[in-house]
């Protein structure tokens, strides 16, 4: 099924629920499942999207939890979202989660994948904090990647990931992944990696700005002013990127704004961010005698007409407007 045409499915899953979510407590509490039910659940998840996987585990809150799975993709974890706030309420029996939860395993908890079988606990791991990003970059260790495949390391690693942090934790806080096949210096515990994300996460703010200089394909200064510590999880329904690109009147000879004119270019900018109320900022990019601020924002807002209007009213300007489907924010990486 398309992923821009879930609503059927997700529909029909919650329809189906009241006369499952019973049989599927049985069945747990009873100590075993019957085929036929496990391909009934699976059905009804594929139903969603065929890439959708799912869980079953003991609730924080309620005795069951349901778990969606998107594996990382942010097409798919729009998905779950939109499962997830079409599910009724939970009660003492059951709990909805549109993502894989972590910190759950017990001391001796093993991670079979494709006949290797690996103890949790004996993952040895370094890290180290990127404050301006918010991120932890991670190298991993396992005994038994020396004897397997470097993809099948990597699974392991972020399923070792998941388990410890839940997906939507690794998507929040983890950077880059690196692996070893001997032992870090200094080697740092899962329980290691938890606490130093728990603490990175109190100090968090999500606004980390930083300003960066390059050249653009004539030789040009471009500037740009961005916040790198902006998350794609944390705006799940901002899938397009918005550009409000703007004259510079009067540039240097390089194409960029003087001061004086930055500071009309900035007030300017003050009018147009409280149009795209709900949008995330991503910061400004000068060069080229044009100014750009960058947002996204949710496909269906109705800062597309605002913006529109606005940019009618600032004709001296030659404003452009452009919004772009981008649920997977490429833009970004573009930009910055």
């Amino acid at each position: 099924m398309a992923r821009d045409g879930t609503t059927d499915g997700i529909a029909a899953f919650w329809a189906w629920w009241p006369t499952a979510g019973g049989r599927i407590q049985a069945a747990i509490e009873g100590g075993g499942f019957e085929k036929d039910l496990v391909a009934e659940i699976m059905r009804h998840v594929k139903a969603i999207d065929e890439e959708l996987d799912w869980e079953l585990g003991p609730g924080g809150e309620a005795r069951h939890a349901f778990c969606l799975s998107s594996k990382g993709d942010p097409l798919l974890r729009k998905v779950t979202e939109r499962w997830l706030r079409a599910a009724p309420p939970r009660d003492d029996i059951w709990e909805y989660h549109p993502a894989r939860r972590g910190g759950r395993h017990a001391d001796g908890a093993r991670l079979k994948i494709a006949g290797f079988d690996l103890m949790l606990d004996e993952f040895a791991l370094s890290f180290e904090i990127d404050e301006l990003r918010e991120l932890v970059n991670v190298t991993c260790f396992h005994p038994a990647y020396r004897d397997m495949a470097d993809d099948m390391c990597t699974t392991a690693a972020f399923l070792m990931l998941d388990d410890a942090l839940g997906e939507d934790g690794v998507e929040r806080w983890i950077g880059g992944l690196g692996l070893e096949t001997a032992p870090p210096a200094g080697a740092k515990s899962i329980a290691d990696l938890r606490a130093a994300i728990a603490g990175l996460a109190a100090s968090s703010t999500g606004e980390r700005y930083a300003l960066l200089e390059g050249e653009d394909a004539e030789g040009r200064p471009f500037l740009v002013m961005a916040n790198m510590a902006l998350k794609r999880i944390n705006h799940l329904d901002c899938d397009h990127h918005v550009a409000v690109d703007l004259a510079v009147l009067n540039p240097t000879p390089q194409g960029m704004p003087t001061g004086a004119e930055s500071d009309d270019l900035n007030a300017l900018e003050d009018e147009i961010t409280p149009l795209l109320a709900g949008a995330a900022y991503l910061g400004r990019s000068s060069g080229a005698g044009r100014r750009a601020v960058h947002f996204f924002a949710p496909g269906g807002s109705p800062a597309r007409a605002l913006l529109a209007d606005w940019a009618s009213a600032h004709r001296e300007r030659h404003a452009r407007v452009t919004w772009t489907e981008d649920p997977r924010w490429e833009a970004r990486e573009r930009i910055i």
